[in-house]
Order: C-alpha cells, then sequence, then structure tokens
C-alpha cells in the first residue's frame, strides 16, 4: 500500500498543513475565550458527533487487517490505502470540529479535558499514520507501528468520550455496592435531600467527573452558589431568580429545559421540595425536622432517603398528622361546574380520571384551565363530543405529563395539540372516533410511538395513510374502518355462569343507581351522514325506544355493514349484579339493530372475560312500549370495563339505544 508517486507530494504537503491546523486549533482553544465563536463556527463544532464515528471504523479496521497480515503472511489489503485517506481525513475534522465545540463553553472538566487532549493525539497520529504509508508503504516498520500505535490512541480516546456521553459502564455494579448515609447517626438535612434529587437527575451533566456541561457543578453546595458560565444558579430565598427552579418549571420542548427532554425528568413532589428548600433560604445545614414544611412533603422527603428509620419516622409522622387533601379543593371547583366529572383511583385516589359525558356541551376552554392543578394527576381524560378548543387541549396536555388514555372522539380539534401528546412517556391509548384528521394530523400521529392502541375509525384517513401509520407505529394496535370489517375481538377466558332473561320492565332501577350514568362509553364505529349522527354517547342519555329529533337522537348505530362493539368505563371497580340493555330499530325505518352479542369484562381495560353470549329480540314497530329491556344477571365479579362485542345484527348495521348498569350490594 503506497501513494502514486505523482500523488505523494499532495498527500505530504497536505499532511504538513493538517498537522500545522491541528496544533494551531488546538493552542487557540485551549488559550481563547471560550463562548465568543460566531454563529458558523458554532455550526461546525456541532459537528463533531457527525465526523467522529467514521475514521473510528476506518482506523480499527485497519489496525485489524495489520494483525491479520502479521499472523497470515498476507502481502497487502486490497483497497487499504483509500480506507487510511478517508479515514484520516475524517479524523482532523472531527478533532478541528471537537476543539470549535470545546470553544463553545459548554463543557468542561476532567473528562472534557482527556477526551479532548487524547483526541488531538489520535488526529495527529492519523495523519503520521497517512505519511509514513504514503512515503515508506505498508511494509514498513513504520507504517505498522504508527497504524497500531494510532489504534491505541483511539481507544483511550474513545473511552473518555464514552464517559462523557453515557458515563461510568461499571456504575451499575459500583451502585449496587454502594453504602447508603445512615441518617440515624448523622442528623437528616433539607439539603441532603436536595442533593439526592440532583444526584438522581443532574450529575450525569454537571458534576466533578462527569462532562460539567455549561460550566455547572451541582455535586457540591458551594458549586451551586457559584453558578456556573451563565451566572449563579442558586439565589436563596428566590425561586424565580434561582436557574435551579425557573428552568424545571419551563415546558418540556423549551430549548432551556432542565433536565433535557429524553433525560429522566424531576417528579412533581422532587419539584415542589427544591421549591421549597430554595423559598426557605436554601440552607445547607439545617435539619429536615426543622423546616416548616407541609407535612405530606416531609413525610415524602423521610420516605424519598430510604433509611428504615426514616421510613418509621414518616409513618409516625402520617400517624400523628391529620393528612391534607390538596387535590380535594380543585376537584371541588371543577364538579361546581360538571358534576361526577372527576374520578379518584388507586388506594389513596391519588389518580384521576375526567370525562365530559354528562356535560360535553359545557366544556369550555375555562373548564380544562380549572383542571391544570389537577393535571399532573390525571391518567385518564375523556373529551369525546365536546366543544373544546384545541389551545386549550394542547395546554392541559403540557402539565399532564402522566395521561395513559386521551379521548378526543367526535371533535374538531386540529393537529395544535398533537406535538405535546407526542412526548407524554405513559401515553397509551387514544382515540380519535369521528374526528376529522387531516395529512398533518396523520404525520403528527406516527410520531407517537409509545401508543400501544389508537382509534381511527371515522376519521376520514385513506387506507394508505392507515398502512403508512402501522408501519410507523409498528407495536401499536390500530383500530380503523379496514381493521373493524374483518376482527371482532374473542374471548379466550372460561365462560362465567349468568343468568338471562329477557324483560319489558324491572324494578332494579327504583332501588340502585345506574352506573351507566356515570360512566365513559364509546364505541369501535358509528353512522354518521351529513348532519346526522349517531354515535355511542348517546347510550346513557337516559332517553328511552328511539326518542329526540333530526341531529339530536338519543340511540347508537354502528357503521353500514357493521355490528359493532361497545365499551363501558365505569371509572372505578364494581361487584356488578344487573346489565340492562334496550335495542333501537332506528325510528319508523326498523332497518338496524343489534342481534346477538357476547357480554366480557375487565378490570384494567385490556384483559378481557367472557361473561355471557345472549340474543336481542327486534323491537316491534307498533309503539315505544314494544321496547323491552334485556335484563341480565352477573355474579358480582369486580369489573370497571364492560365491553358488549356484537356479532350479528337485525338490517343494515347494529346499534343500541340504552345500557344500564347496577351493583346491588
Amino acid at each position: 500500500m503506497q501513494a502514486h508517486p505523482k500523488s505523494s507530494r499532495a498527500v505530504l504537503s497536505l499532511c504538513g498543513i493538517a498537522i500545522a491546523a491541528i496544533a494551531g486549533a488546538t493552542i487557540w482553544a485551549k488559550t481563547a475565550e471560550p463562548g465568543k465563536l460566531p454563529p458558523i463556527l458554532e455550526v461546525g463544532g456541532n459537528m463533531h458527533p457527525l465526523f467522529l464515528h467514521l475514521p473510528i471504523g476506518a482506523f480499527m479496521y485497519l489496525a485489524t487487517a495489520e494483525v491479520w497480515r502479521l499472523f497470515t503472511k498476507t502481502k497487502s489489503i486490497p483497497g487499504a490505502y483509500p480506507v487510511l485517506l478517508f479515514g484520516t481525513a475524517n479524523s482532523v475534522l472531527a478533532a478541528l470540529a471537537g476543539l470549535l465545540l470545546y470553544q463553545q463553553g459548554e463543557y468542561s472538566g476532567e473528562l472534557v479535558d482527556q477526551h479532548l487532549i487524547w483526541g488531538v493525539v489520535f488526529a495527529l497520529c492519523s495523519v503520521i499514520v497517512l505519511i509514513a504509508a504514503t512515503a515508506k508503504g505498508s511494509d514498513s516498520g513504520a507504517y505498522r507501528s504508527t497504524i497500531l500505535g494510532s489504534a491505541a490512541a483511539l481507544t483511550v480516546a474513545g473511552h473518555w468520550g464514552g464517559l462523557i456521553t453515557h458515563g461510568d459502564p461499571l456504575k451499575p455494579i459500583l451502585a449496587s455496592t454502594k453504602t447508603e448515609q445512615d441518617f440515624s447517626q448523622v442528623p437528616l438535612t433539607s439539603y441532603h435531600v436536595v442533593d439526592r434529587i440532583f444526584e438522581n437527575k443532574c450529575y450525569s451533566c454537571h458534576a466533578q467527573d462527569t462532562k460539567q456541561k455549561g460550566g455547572l457543578l451541582m455535586d457540591s453546595y458551594a458549586a451551586l452558589i457559584a453558578g456556573g458560565k451563565k451566572g449563579t444558579s442558586l439565589v436563596p430565598g428566590d425561586i424565580k431568580e434561582s436557574r435551579l427552579s425557573s428552568y424545571v418549571h419551563l415546558p418540556l420542548d423549551d430549548e432551556l429545559h432542565m433536565p433535557p427532554e429524553g433525560k429522566p425528568q424531576l417528579t412533581e413532589e422532587e419539584i415542589s421540595f427544591m421549591d421549597q428548600w430554595i423559598g426557605s433560604g436554601a440552607p445547607e445545614t439545617l435539619e429536615l425536622a426543622s423546616h416548616d414544611f407541609p407535612s405530606e412533603l416531609t413525610t415524602w422527603a423521610l420516605a424519598y432517603m430510604g433509611a428504615p428509620v426514616m421510613q418509621q419516622e414518616a409513618t409516625k409522622l402520617a400517624d400523628d398528622e391529620p393528612s391534607v387533601d390538596v387535590l380535594a379543593p380543585h376537584i371541588a371547583k371543577v364538579e361546581a361546574v360538571i358534576e361526577n366529572s372527576i374520578f379518584r383511583l388507586g388506594p389513596g385516589g391519588e389518580a384521576l380520571t375526567f370525562t365530559a359525558v354528562n356535560a360535553r356541551n359545557a366544556i369550555t376552554d375555562e373548564t380544562l384551565a380549572a383542571l391544570h392543578p389537577l393535571a399532573d394527576s390525571l391518567i385518564e381524560i375523556d373529551l369525546s363530543g365536546s366543544n373544546v378548543s384545541s389551545q386549550a387541549l394542547h395546554h392541559l396536555l403540557e402539565k399532564s405529563v402522566n395521561l395513559q388514555r386521551l379521548n378526543l372522539s367526535n371533535t374538531t380539534v386540529d393537529s395544535t395539540w398533537m406535538p405535546v401528546a407526542t412526548k407524554l412517556p405513559s401515553l397509551q391509548s387514544l382515540i380519535l372516533f369521528g374526528t376529522e384528521l387531516d395529512d398533518q394530523d396523520v404525520k403528527q400521529l406516527a410520531k407517537m410511538q409509545q401508543l400501544e392502541k389508537l382509534y381511527l375509525a371515522g376519521t376520514g384517513i385513506s387506507e394508505n395513510q392507515v398502512t403508512a401509520l402501522r408501519s410507523r407505529l409498528a407495536t401499536a394496535e390500530l383500530i380503523a374502518d379496514d381493521y373493524l370489517a374483518s376482527h371482532q375481538p374473542v374471548s379466550k377466558e372460561k365462560i362465567v355462569a349468568a343468568k338471562t332473561a329477557p324483560s319489558s320492565d324491572t324494578d332494579t332501577s327504583s332501588k340502585f343507581k345506574n352506573l351507566a350514568l356515570d360512566a365513559s362509553i364509546s364505541a369501535d364505529s358509528f353512522y354518521h351522514q351529513g348532519t346526522e349522527s349517531f354515535p355511542a354517547k348517546n347510550l346513557n342519555d337516559q332517553r328511552e325506544a328511539d326518542s329526540g329529533s333530526s341531529g339530536n337522537w338519543s340511540f347508537w348505530l354502528a357503521e353500514d355493514n357493521k355490528t359493532g362493539t361497545v365499551t363501558l368505563d365505569l371509572q372505578q371497580a364494581y361487584r356488578v349484579s344487573t346489565v340492562e340493555i334496550q335495542n333501537t330499530r332506528n325510528r319508523h325505518y326498523a332497518d338496524r339493530g343489534l342481534k346477538s352479542f357476547t357480554l366480557e369484562g375487565s378490570l384494567d381495560g385490556k384483559n378481557y372475560t367472557k361473561i355471557l353470549s345472549s340474543d336481542l329480540a327486534h323491537p316491534s314497530e307498533a309503539n315505544g312500549k314494544d321496547y323491552p329491556f334485556h335484563s341480565y344477571t352477573l355474579d358480582k365479579s369486580p369489573l370497571r370495563y364492560l365491553r358488549i362485542v356484537g356479532e350479528s345484527h337485525y338490517g343494515a348495521s347494529g346499534g343500541l339505544n340504552e345500557i344500564r348498569v347496577f351493583a346491588k350490594p
């Protein structure tokens, strides 16, 4: 391997220029004041990650090939010289870009300095390898020693770069053997808690043994006071002026938000404690017990520190002092406008669901604004059929960081809310039945990689768009028009014994509350044409026997040629004893209605158990009294979700008029 004589002089000249450029740039980067680069050079520095990976492959290949030659006595490696040229050029570019990145002033500390030194060493070695190959050839001792030396330098530089980017690979092992500080022997201060928060969420970029981004260290109290290149980060007693707090409260997509998007975020409790600490003067040595923090926050901090003795103190504190329900006042404010719209879940009622099912027309932007104090506790939001604005929805979703399920069926929202929904890490289910979508909406949906289920029937998107979405969201289940035409859920569980007895009248409704009134009801499809619409929300409006008027009918109809599936979310688990179903005939047309169906139940909305199968009689054409409620007795197993899976229908499609659900003691 050796360059052609005519090109040797040019290559050697370029090598000399490269060495001079690297040396000059290194001296400049280490002596000039950082943070003064013009924008064009900042762009050059940002290209460092692009260039640095290319010479790694080239030089590791050449070094491996050279070792292979030594053992196999191979004379030459075809194409090695172009690979060497390519690798050397990119190593020089990577070094120069890295020096520009260093001059931006965002990175400092021992790790960065070591990476810079060894990166420059490797770049110089790569140029020397090229000189040896050009002047002496690949069979020379000079080439062989320099290529192996450059590989060694590359390994060291890569090691320091890996520590900057990914941290210590042995950290999980070292962390598992780390001895926690025993706060039974040392008084627990509020700063101990704050420092633990920073250790878990901030040290990876702002500690002595990491990249020290922005020149800011957060691994000591003195470093917090000193701040970084942008100035002080902590102003004791002033939350607003303390960047530690103000940057955390910025929207997730703001470039100044900390921790950056993609990094583990601070929890609400962590943020609240940090703000309380700053507001109290950010003391370094004051014991936690001496602070006048809210009792629930102190209890959280004691448990957060993890020592058994702290857990006992937390339990005692919780027993001695009455708990404060911080959510109750905000819930009451919303319930004053829309009754039975918020439901509390979990042992402590800390998880919330919100549904607009009881007053869809009453939902306004002010209603959603009232939900903001509750947003981080919301795991489900049902705005189906409401007139909510896209902007108000966007602002609510920005704060709903724990949201798991969002129902926007039959709304007129545009794509404004979608970018923030893309960043909700826990969002599993998105329901858009009957909400018109366009090309821009489809592009945004394709970015929601966290979704497990996406309901798209009746949205107006094409089969090609659905196919493209299925390709992009490979792990999600998409329920669209084509899917519903060929699939129906099938229970794999055993049948639970149940009695079925059609009746035209029952006394159940007079003795027990109809749980369906508070339920969130959705269907996999509904018939709509022009101003005529028959969504599933009609099934709990208490209007019997196909009542209503044009544009406001009381019943649900599936799309043409579809039987349909209806799902009720009772908002919490009940021991359901009775389900009553009233069929529809589509007014005087008598051309639609559910015939046979399977009733299924679930606690989590994912795993359904078959309860019973039955048939519904077709209502006669005589008058309203001939619409029977079919009553089904269940075995009182705990259920939150009920699903009516249509198996066959009368006429053009399936449909129902009303559903009642009761739980007897």
